[in-house]
């Protein structure tokens, strides 16, 4: 599924197809579940594109390795 997101660091958007399904997307969107809930298959790095929109690259262009 294309998941688009607006990035908090830079405001850009971009999209990245995640192997999530639109309901558990939406119970994560209400609030039901924590995004490691609902996606515990998912990368650190592709739960963090969820949440925030931020790309690895563009966490590691502003933020620095350290996680």
């Amino acid at each position: 599924m294309l998941i688009r997101r607006v990035s908090l660091l830079t405001g850009i958007e971009r999209g990245l197809d995640l192997p999530i399904d639109k309901n558990t997307l939406a119970s994560y969107e209400r609030g039901e579940l924590l995004v490691q809930q609902a996606f515990p298959d998912l990368s650190e790095k592709e739960r963090e594109f969820i949440m925030t929109g931020i790309y690895d690259d563009e966490w590691k262009e502003n933020l620095g390795d350290d996680r």
